[in-house]
């Protein structure tokens, strides 16, 4: 029967009959050794399946443990590839792919559906994820899995894009993500350049540059670049990009860090040598500084017994301060014994 076909294929060849393009292919994946629950029986070598307008038309063809998925729109001639060469109403298309089974007589069963676009985003509860697959009709839309993936770890399986995916389909792109995903619009880009009076913020290009070639042949900047500007900074960017760029120029700049005093200790050297003076009753010395520097950028703060009190008496004490500038590391004041009427210096400009 091949032998058949070569001989009239090749004399109408001779003929000059033209062959026409198939809107039908292989499908996804491309072997199957048993046929998929859904499918149903549509013909015999031969026979002609029909197909609800504007489906989408899964086709399973073969006998025996051998089948091949073929995938189109339109009726179609259950019949491998070059078996029709001059499609007609009576006699349509053929299923465009090789004979899995040469030499026998084998059946195709057909699961025909309209490929719905994925659902909008409000029209998917709580943002649901499921499988995806890149479809092979034109512009390439991702739609339901064809194939059964009830979790990510089936969709990944069937993957074969990915470095890690399992290649199960054996050629076609699989995803689990959820409709919200891939309904995302694609960034808008556009060339911008960056103004030379400060802030040098990024406008759109005000040379023509339609493309991201026509962008960077003007691009002064980057080493790749044409320099066709005669100096001006290009780059060919997603709107929201340029927006957070110019944002970050044109932000209040962060206040200063400023002075937090933790702790501050008076005579912590001579613990254990002698009594405090009772005649002096002295503020507590944390709370004396910091009602004295917090807040402010730098502080030179007077130690002074009379006011913070005197805990041991007749020791040279020397005087200790720890504080913090925002959220930076914690710094130390000290000053050395006798510090009653010196200068502890708390800086947070450094």
């Amino acid at each position: 029967m091949d032998n058949w076909k070569k001989v009239v294929l090749s004399a109408l060849t001779g003929l000059g009959v033209t062959f026409v393009a198939h809107a039908y292919g292989p499908g996804n994946p491309a072997q199957l050794n048993a046929v998929p629950p859904g499918f149903t029986e549509c013909a015999v070598d031969g026979g002609v399946c029909k197909v609800p307008a504007g489906a989408t038309a899964y086709v399973v063809y073969g006998t025996n443990g051998k089948f091949a998925t073929a995938q189109g729109t339109g009726d179609f001639t259950c019949l491998p590839k070059g078996w029709v060469a001059t499609p007609s109403a009576s006699k349509p298309q053929d299923l465009g792919i090789p004979d899995p089974v040469p030499n026998v007589q084998k059946k195709c069963y057909l699961q025909a559906k309209a490929p719905a676009p994925v659902a909008p985003p409000a029209a998917v509860a709580q943002g649901k994820k499921a499988c995806f697959w890149m479809s092979n009709t034109p512009g390439n839309p991702w739609v339901a899995s064809p194939m059964p993936a009830p979790d990510e770890a089936a969709c990944k399986r069937l993957d074969s894009c990915s470095p890690d995916g399992g290649k199960a389909s054996g050629g076609g792109c699989y995803k689990w993500t959820s409709a919200e995903e891939l309904n995302k619009p694609a960034p808008k880009m556009a060339c911008y350049w960056m103004d030379s009076a400060p802030p040098n913020l990024w406008k759109p290009s005000p040379m023509p540059a339609p493309d991201q070639a026509a962008c960077k042949h003007l691009d002064s900047c980057s080493p790749d670049g044409g320099k066709a500007s005669g100096g001006g900074c290009y780059v060919w960017a997603a709107e929201e990009q340029v927006k957070g760029e110019n944002a970050k120029k044109t932000a209040a700049p962060p206040p200063p860090p400023v002075i937090k005093v933790q702790h501050a200790d008076y005579g912590q050297n001579c613990a254990g040598k002698g009594k405090p003076d009772s005649n002096i009753k002295g503020t507590d010395p944390t709370k004396h500084i910091a009602a004295a520097c917090d807040g402010k950028g730098t502080c030179d703060y007077k130690v002074d017994h009379t006011a913070i009190g005197d805990p041991v008496f007749g020791c040279r004490k020397e005087y200790v301060v720890q504080y913090h500038c925002g959220t930076g590391q914690p710094k130390k004041a000290a000053v050395a014994p006798e510090a009653s009427g010196q200068m502890a210096k708390l800086d947070c400009t450094k």
